[in-house]
């Protein structure tokens, strides 16, 4: 039993350290792509784009993360940063949902006209978040952009953006981590990281390799 006893607490030790070991990485990954946007809003954009984060459990209203986006634009808008908002991203067929739509339906909810909302309800992931929020630009003709995100998938986004430079004015705006609306668990903060590793780890997969993987997790049938 001693023995036993013994091995029990040398695999509670080695987890323990694990676990702080992983914790420190995750605070530091944090700290780190959080301070890498010190950029404030623009005096006004053309547009500000709102990427899709999540939805509830049941696929039937936006989770906490796409609602802390949402809320942090509408703070630019009352300021008068910004007049048309740009709702980007949710496309799960499978599920019958959009979350772009679902985004543009909180925002008219919260007083914003209908005319100002524009929306690309096909993308399911950052890369073709971004395709088509460039055709929409594109489009448009805007000059000028805001992006609205957390920090974790702004830095993502800005690794994509920089693979093909063009003269649109970008500027990243990613909600606050001290008070965002609605509040975050450190619990959550925690897994984001963890997911925001993952996503950077399937980058590094071949195209087609990566393009199957996210269709399989995320069906557009």
């Amino acid at each position: 039993m001693h023995y036993f006893s013994k091995v029990k607490n040398r695999i509670l030790k080695i987890i323990s350290l694990l676990f702080a070991i992983n914790l420190v990485l995750a605070i530091s990954w944090l700290t780190y792509v959080n301070n890498h946007f010190t950029q404030k809003a623009a005096p006004f954009a053309d547009a500000t784009i709102i990427l899709m984060g999540n939805f509830n459990s049941t696929y039937t209203a936006l989770g906490n993360k796409t609602l802390r986006r949402l809320n942090h634009a509408l703070q630019l808008y009352k300021q008068g940063f910004t007049a048309t908002f740009l709702c980007v991203g949710g496309s799960r067929p499978d599920k019958g949902v959009y979350g772009a739509e679902l985004m543009k339906q909180y925002l008219i909810s919260q007083g914003v006209a209908t005319s100002a909302i524009l929306i690309e309800k096909n993308s399911f992931d950052t890369q073709t978040n971004w395709k088509n929020a460039k055709q929409v630009i594109a489009n448009q003709k805007w000059k000028s952009v805001q992006v609205i995100s957390t920090a974790l998938h702004l830095y993502r986004l800005k690794g994509i953006i920089e693979q093909y430079p063009s003269p649109l004015n970008i500027t990243y705006l990613p909600i606050s981590l001290s008070q965002p609306n609605p509040a975050a668990s450190y619990f959550e903060l925690w897994f984001n990281v963890h997911y925001d590793w993952a996503a950077h780890l399937s980058y590094l997969l071949p195209q087609a390799t990566y393009s199957w993987l996210i269709k399989v997790i995320r069906s557009q049938n």
